[in-house]
């Protein structure tokens, strides 16, 4: 397999998994599309760093995901990626393999299966660089699992141990803030969502905290406030950057950190 027929791969992997997240993101749960997502991209869609490695890549490449190529092709099984990771636990695919195996266990809605999987990683690739993803891919499955109180700490610790790593970073802080929701926890939550909108700037990831943000500006007004206030005195001494944010829906209409608590939104 050359560099080119790779690269072509990759472009065509990537376009296919944005295709299907777009299609299903609304019907889906956050958390769900996040780890999955999160896990292919990384995982199965990057160069493969070793020539000698070629031929335990091409193994992997022949079993096709659960969320690519949905109508041309049978998408591989949980199974068929957990044996390879096996077959293949000495190469560069073991390690992917296992991943994508936990990934399509979540997928099936099979989450304490999927997260014995994740776990099995960590421990057995403690050193990899992908042990950030499968980190999140626990606390994914303690959360759809409705593990609330689990889900929290895990978030927090691949929150806090994992800083630099915004991959899983942003989209932790993200589900952390939905779970504070859940337990009405909604100042803790907006404290979050302004945090994420004022530093991811610009991304899905900030219009998203964005607008749960003014959500719970709407329904649930002190709380915000009070997450408001804490922001702003962040800002005064100089722990939030005073930049702009997106309007959701308009990229190019900034508006203030301040806004993100205080805009109202239409009643539903």
């Amino acid at each position: 397999m050359d560099s080119q027929t790779t690269q072509q791969q990759t472009d065509t992997g990537a376009l296919e998994i944005q295709a299907w997240f777009e299609e299903n993101k609304q019907r889906l749960k956050f958390v769900g599309i996040t780890a999955l997502a999160l896990i292919v991209v990384i995982v199965v869609y990057r160069y493969y760093d070793q020539e000698k490695e070629l031929g335990a890549s091409e193994a992997l490449s022949e079993l096709r995901l659960p969320i690519a190529s949905l109508a041309r092709h049978t998408p591989a099984t949980a199974e068929q990626f957990l044996r390879l990771a096996e077959d293949r636990a000495g190469t560069a695919a073991g390690p992917r393999a296992l991943l994508l195996g936990a990934a399509t266990l979540f997928a099936d809605g099979k989450f304490p299966e999927a997260q014995a999987q994740f776990e099995k990683f960590v421990q057995k690739y403690a050193t990899h660089a992908l042990v950030p993803q499968a980190s999140f891919g626990i606390a994914a499955c303690l959360d759809a699992a409705n593990k609330p109180n689990d889900a929290i700490t895990k978030y927090q610790e691949v929150i806090s141990r994992f800083a630099t790593d915004m991959s899983v970073v942003t989209p932790a802080r993200l589900a952390l803030g939905r779970v504070y929701e859940v337990q009405n926890k909604f100042e803790q939550a907006t404290s979050l969502y302004i945090d994420i909108s004022t530093q991811e700037r610009y991304s899905s990831f900030a219009e998203e905290a964005m607008m749960r943000a003014m959500v719970i500006q709407r329904d649930h007004p002190e709380a915000a406030k009070a997450a408001q206030e804490k922001a702003m005195n962040a800002l005064s001494t100089n722990r939030l950057s005073d930049a702009s944010i997106p309007t959701p829906g308009a990229p190019n209409k900034p508006v203030t950190v301040k806004a993100v608590a205080t805009n109202a939104v239409p009643a539903k």
